[in-house]
């Protein structure tokens, strides 16, 4: 067999030819065809051999969003004889069709769409591992120059979302900004369960998995042919990093690693959000200090102001004051907003009433708010909204219907409530 994989690209994208630029500047051969009788062509040519074992290994890249009759034949004759694994670019509108098939091969993935060149590497890189063909030696994240004609990485957020105490509800304000980065402005969105021995980030939202953080961050150099392995793919269109199975595993995992792991992300996303264990550990140091965004969450109680105000010290200490943004959940009770601010010696961001039934309901139920509460009538929903807002820079109404990228996929149409993005207050 070939040394290394070729990798046949199916698509009438205009974009294609710039995957193909990508592909062959990480030492990868790929050729790119926008029709089935090219595609039949190719196939019958590398699988022309008399003997299996000189046939040439391939991978095929499928866009889905070509003619579906296209796309249709194109799939039948990629899994004929001799089967490829198949990557299958899925657009929003056809998220159904080839994503959740329930006949879809063992062989095959799905990458969502629209996606970046250097995704699509790794994509193909980490197919290359699972199918037992070897993989070109290149990595992206090196640190050293770019190959030539490869873009530079778009830099995404990483967001940390951390509390100083406790059930403040610090988790569901995670899950919400997660979903509704996805639903209302289309982004690109990393959840990471950061509480690697009891976080409940998949119960939330009703998902599990074998595959978590640990796969990653267990020690040396981060495999990134591994990265896309390690995520589950929600309805929503959030991407999930679970955390691991156990605790026990969760002591197995190498701090230092977790901070080339989130970089690596950030790379790949427009946003990660992290949501993180209530304490100043080592673990959440390496997340806080990697960082663009720490919102914290706290309540209108004594003890959680305090503690809130001790974290804003050691923050300011470790320089990361122009990071944080405040959140103040369950407002509509306990101390009053100014009393509040006054003891933080600062102003809160946001704010967010205690709605417990619904938040309960919700969580029971393993969904976001915002597709508990589709139409907007609660409160509550629309002040985690407002957060979203907030984390994005600039209010929904800027953002034409339908923009979210996996609106479709989730069935779940842009909530009817539209208030104006009230912008933070200065300092």
């Amino acid at each position: 067999m070939s040394e290394v994989a070729e990798v046949l690209i199916i698509s009438q994208d205009p974009e294609a030819e710039q995957w193909v630029t990508a592909l062959r500047s990480a030492s990868i051969v790929a050729n790119s065809v926008s029709s089935y009788a090219e595609a039949l062509n190719y196939v019958e040519r590398v699988t022309s051999a008399e003997a299996v074992e000189e046939m040439r290994d391939c991978i095929a890249v499928l866009d889905g969003q070509m003619p579906i009759d296209v796309a249709f034949q194109s799939y039948k004759l990629l899994h004929s004889a001799h089967p490829m694994p198949t990557l299958l670019a899925v657009p929003p509108d056809r998220y159904r069709d080839y994503a959740l098939d329930p006949h879809r091969s063992s062989l095959d993935e799905y990458l969502p769409k629209p996606f970046r060149p250097e995704e699509l590497v790794l994509r193909v890189q980490a197919m290359m591992v699972r199918s037992g063909f070897q993989v070109p030696s290149w990595n992206p994240f090196s640190g050293g120059e770019h190959p030539e004609g490869f873009d530079q990485f778009r830099k995404g957020q990483i967001i940390s979302v951390f509390a100083a105490k406790g059930g403040v509800g610090k988790t569901t304000i995670s899950v919400n900004l997660a979903v509704g980065l996805t639903r209302f402005f289309g982004k690109k969105v990393l959840l990471i369960d950061g509480d690697l021995a009891f976080g409940d980030v998949g119960v939330r939202l009703n998902i599990a998995s074998n595959k978590s953080l640990f796969d990653i961050a267990s020690g040396g150099d981060v495999d990134f042919n591994s990265l896309a392995d390690a995520l589950v793919q929600h309805n929503t269109g959030v991407s999930l990093l679970l955390r691991p199975a156990t605790p026990a595993m969760s002591e197995r995992i190498d701090i230092e690693s977790v901070s080339r792991v989130l970089y690596a992300y950030k790379s790949l996303f427009d946003f990660v959000i992290v949501d993180t264990f209530p304490a100043l550990n080592d673990l959440n140091h390496h997340i806080l200090e990697a960082s663009d965004r720490i919102i914290v969450i706290t309540t209108p109680e004594i003890s959680a102001v305090y503690s809130t105000y001790r974290f804003l010290e050691v923050a300011e200490s470790m320089g990361h004051a122009h990071k944080v943004l405040v959140v103040l959940n369950r407002a509509n009770s306990g101390l009053r907003l100014d009393a509040l601010e006054r003891e933080l010696g600062m102003n809160v961001d946001c704010t967010v009433i205690s709605a417990g039934r619904t938040v309960v309901e919700a969580a029971n139920r393993g969904i976001s708010l915002f597709n508990y509460d589709q139409h907007e009538e609660e409160e509550i929903t629309r002040d985690l909204a407002r957060i979203v807002e907030l984390i994005a820079g600039q209010p929904r109404s800027e953002v034409a219907d339908g923009a979210g990228s996996y609106q479709a996929a989730a069935s779940a149409g842009v909530g009817a409530g539209r208030r104006a993005f009230r912008r933070w207050r200065g300092r």
